[in-house]
């Protein structure tokens, strides 16, 4: 069987943010002999983490960088230094770990730049890479450093992989304009069956919403305008059921 390297720097379980969920759910039906993952150590990751979600494959770690600098100059000189070494340890990882465990191919998230190191550790030791693109790659409104970054490395990211997955047919639209790249969807994976609970429980006569995923900056304006159209047009007959791993979100 074909062994695949998964590099990412969060964006895997056991982590509870919307791009691990859905590698989660994919991976699951995975043998887990075919792949391993590297990915930035758990008792480092911020976000909410689930132990019971782990893969049942062979875990690699990491630093990831942080790409926040903030403070004075020294300190933020300091940080990106930090940056700059943790990503050549990404590098030699990938390496290291390809050589060992036999790897045949590496699939890359797009996740705090950890893709660079991980393309270019793929490129020198021969190996076909994948990349998952959880989002847009470019996009402005990051912070003005990052934003001026992924907008530098945009172009080497996307162009040097032997593949590149996105989430939607617009995302690929996109990036058929912008470069003239073919690419594939990965939708995301969320298991009908397990809502279907939620959906059976209201007005069988209701069109009912179940939004699965994230509440945060980036979509809580939209789910707010979608809530109110549900609200001041009672002839739509629609509910709406939010499962969401952050609750607190929902009552702010």
């Amino acid at each position: 069987m074909k062994k695949v390297l998964i590099v990412a720097a969060i964006c895997l379980p056991p982590s509870l943010i919307g791009p691990a969920i859905v590698m989660g759910n994919l991976l699951r039906y995975f043998p887990a002999k075919i792949y391993s993952i590297l990915m930035g150590h758990p008792d480092k990751i911020w976000c909410m983490k689930d132990f019971n979600s782990t893969l049942p494959c062979t875990y690699f770690y990491s630093r990831y960088p942080v790409l926040v600098y903030k403070g004075g100059l020294l300190r933020r000189l300091n940080l990106i230094g930090r940056d700059v070494f943790v990503m050549g340890e990404i590098f030699l990882r990938c390496l290291k770990i390809i050589k060992n465990e036999n790897i045949k191919s590496l699939f890359v998230v797009a996740d705090h730049f950890v893709e660079v190191a991980a393309l270019i550790a793929g490129r020198l030791s021969g190996k076909k890479v994948y990349l998952w693109l959880p989002d847009i790659y470019y996009r402005p409104d990051k912070s003005d450093w990052t934003n001026k970054a992924t907008k530098i490395l945009e172009p080497f990211v996307i162009k040097s992989a032997d593949r590149v997955f996105v989430t939607s047919e617009a995302t690929q639209e996109y990036y058929v304009k912008r470069y003239g790249i073919k690419t594939n969807v990965l939708p995301h994976t969320t298991h009908v069956e397990e809502y279907k609970r939620i959906r059976n429980t209201g007005n069988n006569d209701k069109f009912s919403i179940v939004f699965t995923g994230s509440v945060e900056k980036y979509n809580a304006a939209t789910i707010r305008d979608l809530t109110k159209v549900i609200d001041e047009n009672p002839e739509f007959n629609a509910e709406l059921t939010i499962v969401t791993n952050f609750p607190k979100a929902i009552t702010k």
